[in-house]
């Protein structure tokens, strides 16, 4: 195995991983939001150290609102696939043929 074989591993592992955090962040973003989108008004927030008052959760839909994503960790971890996606795609092109040949090419690359 070359440096570039080794490379393109690690690069691809990194990709998932960021790939792995920001669908997270995004499916904690539409669990918290898409409630409040159908039907805000039938809706009550839960905050850990926050109350809610008694009456209002009756007939309403609880929502966990202590994983939302801040803008800011959703910037990052979209800048962050960006940037593992881009290192990934140059680790393969430093790849011989021969080893590109015997890996499965990035998703993004398939034909």
């Amino acid at each position: 195995m070359t440096v570039a074989y080794d490379d393109y591993f690690a690069k691809m592992t990194s990709y998932e991983s960021a790939t792995s955090t920001a669908e997270s962040l995004i499916r904690n973003l539409s669990a918290f939001a898409s409630p409040l989108f159908s039907d805000w008004k039938r809706c009550a927030i839960s905050i850990h150290g926050q109350s809610t008052p008694m009456d209002m959760l009756a007939n309403r839909q609880e929502i966990d609102g202590n994983h939302v994503p801040t803008p800011l960790e959703i910037k990052t971890a979209l800048t962050s696939h960006f940037q593992a996606k881009k290192e990934a795609s140059y680790a393969w092109g430093r790849l011989s043929e021969q080893e590109q040949k015997q890996l499965k090419p990035p998703p993004w690359l398939k034909k």
